[in-house]
This record gives C-alpha cells, sequence and structure tokens, in this order.
C-alpha cells in the first residue's frame, strides 16, 4: 500500500489491511459509553475490482470476520455493523483486496453512527501558551484547517501569559484571518497551567460553550483527532471527560500511554492493568498488540488534549491552584467521583514533547509536584494510602540525596511543609510561586546549568560500579550513605549525559557534571556530607509530621476544596495578577 495525493493506492494482486491506530474503529468505546447499537463503515475505492472484508477483535486481541467480504458497486462500499458482543473491549476494521490488474486507490472511509438523540452542546478550544509563539501558531493554523472542526466550534480561547505575546508574531495576522471571529486571546500574568486552564474554562464557558477542549499550545494535531472526541462526547449518554493519546513528537511512531490511572500504593501515574509505557507502533503494530485491544479504565488524562464537558465543572468546580502538575488528575478524581468519568479515547492522539526530555522531576517543577500529588492524596485517599505515599516520597528524597540533586531534594522538603501549611496559600502564592521556586533551586550548583556541555563527550564510570538490580541497588544505597565523601582532589570528575545520569550512578560518585536533557548546558554536582545530613533531617521531620496530622489536615484541605476551585476564587485571582 502506498500513499498517493488523494488516497491509499494497493498494486494489482495486493491488499492492504487498515488496522492501524488512526484508521482501526474503537468499537468497544462506542458500545460502552453510546447508546448505540450500529455503526455504518462506507469505504469509497476508485475501481469495483476489490473486495473489501470487514474483521472485528475481542478483548484479547482475537480476529474475526464480519459476514463475507463485500464487493463494490459504484466505487462504494457500505456495512451495518452491530455494536454489540464487544464485552470488554474489540476494534472494527476493514482489509482491501485489489482483484483488478489495475492500481487500486482507497480514496477514503469513514465510521459512521446515528444522529444524536439530542441537539449538540456547543464547543469551545482553550489553549493556554507561554512563550512558545511559533508552537502557539502552528496549533492555531491547523485548526483554522481543518473546516469540519471549525464548524463545531464556537470559539477559540488562547490565554497568553508570557512575556512574548502571541499577537506580537508577524505570523499572527494570518492565523487570526483564518480563524476570523473563532479567535479570542486573552492577555494574564503566568498561572501557570491550572491558571491558564481555568481562565481558558472560565472565558469559554462565558461565551456559552458547554463543552471546553483544554490543549496545550506545543502539541502536533492530527486532522480529525479533535472531532473524534467531539463526536464521542455528542454521542455519550452521560458527560464525560473524553481525553486524547499522547504519541512522542520525537519519535512519531511510541505512544505514551493507552489509558493512566493512579497507583494507590505510591500516589504516582500508572497504567491501567496490563498495558505499557512507550509503545512502538512499528515494532508491534495494532494488530499484534493484544493488550490494546481491552476497553481501558482512565482516571484522568493529561490536558495536552482533554475536553471538559460544562456538566463537570457544575458539581465540581474548576481546577485547582496548583500552578503546574496534577492539576488535570486531581479534577478528573473530583470529576469521577461526581458521576463524570474519563474515558482516553484510542486513535484521538495527539504528537507532544516526550517527559523523558524535560527535567519534570529534578528541576524547578520537583517543587509542584510533589506538594500537588500530596494534597491531591489528602483529598481523595484514606489513611492507609497516606502512609504509603509518604514512605515512597522518603525514599525519593533518599534517591536525590545519594544523586546530590541537593535542589530537587530541598524544593521537595519545602513542597511538604507547605502542605503542612494548610490550603490557605494555595491560592494566594500562586502568582509568586514560579519565581520563589525557581530562586530558592538556585541557591544549589546543581540546579544551575551554567557550564558548556563535555567537549569530549560524557562518559559513565569505568571502575565497574554500576549498581543494577534489587541487590546493586542496596548496595549503591549503603554505599552512598554510608561513604564519607574522599578528600580534595582525590577524586575524579565524572561527565555524564542526561540519560546515564540515574541515581544509582550518582551515588558512587563525589564530583559530576551532568547535562540537561537536551545537552546544551551542564551543572556540576558535588558530594556535601552536612548538606546532605541536613536536608534529609528536615525530609524526616516532615514525613513524619505530615503522618501524624494526617486526619487534620484531610479535613482541612477537604473544607477548603470548594472554595479554592470556585470562579468566584478564579476571578479573584486573574483581578489580583492582571498583566
Amino acid at each position: 500500500m502506498t500513499a498517493v495525493a488523494d488516497g491509499w493506492e494497493v498494486a494489482p494482486g495486493g491488499s492492504a489491511s487498515f488496522l492501524t491506530y488512526f484508521n482501526g474503529f474503537p468499537a468497544s468505546y462506542w458500545s460502552r459509553w453510546t447508546p448505540h447499537a450500529q455503526v455504518r463503515l462506507e469505504v469509497d475505492l476508485s475501481s469495483d475490482e476489490a473486495r473489501v472484508q470487514v474483521h472485528a477483535s475481542d478483548a484479547l486481541g482475537t480476529p474475526r470476520r464480519l459476514g463475507d467480504a463485500a464487493t463494490p458497486e459504484d466505487g462504494a462500499v457500505v456495512r451495518t455493523l452491530r455494536l454489540t458482543g464487544l464485552g470488554d473491549g474489540g476494534w472494527f476494521w476493514f482489509d482491501v483486496e485489489n482483484v483488478g490488474a489495475a492500481p487500486l486507490v482507497v480514496r477514503g472511509a469513514r465510521w459512521r453512527v446515528p444522529p444524536a438523540a439530542r441537539p449538540s452542546a456547543p464547543v469551545s478550544v482553550a489553549i493556554t501558551t507561554f512563550d512558545r509563539v511559533e508552537d502557539c501558531l502552528r496549533v492555531l493554523g491547523q485548526i483554522g484547517r481543518d473546516q469540519r472542526l471549525r464548524d463545531r466550534l464556537r470559539r477559540v480561547v488562547v490565554v497568553d501569559q508570557g512575556t512574548r505575546p502571541v499577537a506580537s508574531s508577524p505570523r499572527f495576522a494570518e492565523v487570526a484571518a483564518e480563524l476570523g471571529d473563532l479567535l479570542r486571546v486573552v492577555r494574564q500574568a503566568n498561572l501557570g497551567g491550572s491558571g491558564g486552564f481555568a481562565r481558558g474554562l472560565t472565558e469559554a464557558r462565558a461565551d456559552g460553550a458547554e463543552r471546553v477542549v483544554l490543549l496545550d499550545d506545543d502539541v502536533a494535531l492530527p486532522t480529525g483527532t479533535l472531532s473524534r472526541m467531539i463526536a464521542l462526547s455528542d454521542h455519550a449518554d452521560r458527560p464525560l471527560l473524553v481525553g486524547g493519546q499522547m504519541l512522542d513528537m520525537s519519535h512519531p511512531t511510541v505512544l505514551h500511554a493507552f489509558t493512566e490511572t493512579v497507583d494507590r500504593r505510591t500516589v504516582m501515574p500508572a497504567l491501567d492493568v496490563g498495558g505499557r509505557r512507550r509503545h512502538d507502533f512499528a515494532a508491534q503494530p495494532l494488530a499484534t498488540t493484544a493488550w490494546m485491544h481491552r476497553r481501558g479504565r482512565a482516571e484522568y488524562n493529561g490536558w495536552w488534549a482533554c475536553l471538559i464537558p460544562g456538566d463537570a465543572v457544575d458539581r465540581v468546580g474548576l481546577p485547582l491552584p496548583f500552578f503546574i502538575k496534577w492539576d488535570d488528575t486531581e479534577m478528573a478524581l473530583r470529576a469521577g467521583s461526581a458521576g463524570v468519568p474519563t474515558v482516553t479515547l484510542p486513535g484521538a492522539g495527539i504528537w507532544h514533547v516526550a517527559w523523558g526530555e524535560k527535567d519534570d522531576l529534578v528541576g524547578w517543577q520537583a517543587y509542584f509536584y510533589e506538594r500537588n500529588r500530596l494534597v491531591t492524596a489528602l483529598l481523595h485517599y484514606g489513611r492507609t494510602t497516606w502512609r504509603s505515599a509518604l514512605l515512597y516520597s522518603v525514599a525519593v528524597d533518599l534517591k536525590h540525596a545519594l544523586a546530590m540533586q541537593y535542589s530537587a531534594l530541598d524544593l521537595r522538603v519545602a513542597a511538604a511543609e507547605a502542605v503542612l501549611a494548610g490550603p490557605r496559600d494555595l491560592a494566594t502564592s500562586l502568582p509568586t510561586a514560579l519565581g520563589a521556586v525557581r530562586s530558592r533551586a538556585k541557591a544549589y550548583a546543581d540546579a544551575r546549568y551554567d557550564l558548556p556541555p563535555s567537549p569530549q563527550g560524557s562518559a559513565a564510570p569505568r571502575d565497574g560500579s554500576v549498581a543494577t538490580g534489587a541487590a546493586g541497588t542496596l548496595l549503591a544505597l549503603l554505599r552512598g550513605t554510608l561513604r564519607r565523601p574522599r578528600a580534595s582532589g582525590g577524586s575524579r570528575t565524572v561527565y555524564l549525559t542526561h540519560a546515564q545520569a540515574t541515581w544509582r550512578v550518582l551515588a558512587t560518585l563525589d564530583d559530576a557534571v551532568v547535562e540537561n536533557a537536551d545537552g546544551t548546558a551542564a551543572a556540576r554536582l558535588r558530594r556535601d556530607a552536612g548538606t546532605r545530613r541536613e536536608l534529609l533531617g528536615r525530609s524526616l521531620r516532615a514525613r513524619v509530621r505530615l503522618l501524624r496530622r494526617h486526619g487534620a489536615l484531610s479535613r482541612a484541605y477537604r473544607s477548603g476544596l470548594a472554595r479554592l476551585a470556585s470562579t468566584d476564587s478564579w476571578n479573584d485571582i486573574f483581578e489580583n495578577a492582571k498583566d
């Protein structure tokens, strides 16, 4: 099968399967979340000399034929398929065989369901951007060129929190002209992702939108992705948070995750049962990926692409003022408890920079990640989960201490101390939180990427000290905890790439220069026994206090939740933080 200008060409005697991520129909999702009992497949071909065979799979990925192969009439094949017997999973797809002597072109295909029983509620898109001017304009251009999507939208709201306004770009006029009255740009101070998306939700709903698609500013948006999310929401028999799946922009065939949940032991992101991270369709296509035929159970979806129904906002309010990290997860958990579940829809994919290419858990974002993770645990889980979440926190703190990542450790301890202070400062500190956190981190050399990357290239230690496996991990812990730093001049500096600088490697060193995730700069890490003892002492004291005060803290955060997530509270934040 070869891509041509008007579709896909199949050579004489050849065949092609359309069981692919973007072409297959995730039938079990439509069976589970809509009242429809059937779907119609329409295939448009350049010739009648073809056979079209429709297939279905079950939750185990086992395929079966749905009836006999069909022969086109005037280049068209139409089949009506029943959305029954799908159980816990299953896809529909079709294969095409060219039985003629000339090339056959598959000009298009559509999966259609009956019209929705009720009028479709208005939909808007809300994009939050911070100094990604060209990326944001690219996304706006993709929306503007998708006529089917544009016809469904009431507004495209861009919440611009950057120092370089999107409207200042020479390309802005062209993009704005293409979108016309759909586009509205709102300027405000940088309130992070939660502040940007809360503003987008507020503005869109005030403008009459009953559903809002939250969208990152730096995604690559395939035609049809947002329309598929909106379509499932149109036809669902209840309000749903409908999310798109994330593919790796640097490795376009790699899917970040199918569906995500929260691990009750650690209160960390986890995969649905049987799922895999970073699945590469180039190595294992959908046809041979059995677990991907099972309908996923999602507890939340990242706001790289997620439709939020107005019913969810009415029932649980807006995001919490978290600045960044866990705002999407926490709000989805709230919505799920209020009867608005999350569905992460296969085939509704966007490309985004993968998390592995960022320093999210080591840089300044470590503060927000830990604070917001703990607040989420207090709001949604009980004491047993709280104990295990704190134990996990201590383990992570110890790894940072062994890895000489004192800035991350200090920020994580500060985050725990902020949780102890209660919910009052979450909203009031939002406009100043980023500056304070970055300033705090810069007090440590490991957070100052002011060195050039190694001109000779980076190399892992050659002394065989890199620990692997359970025994190696224990050895690294013991050596890193008990060993004192070597005397000045007694150790050599080791240069490491970001990928090489795992905590197990760093725990064996006293002096390392580590590159950042994109390899453009480096920071120096040096072992400091005094700093390590002081920070670990603070960490343990804070975690013990958090454990002892679980009941009081949980009550305080839960009682303050409604106010913190309210439109009135957010309007106060917006008013006090005007750009």
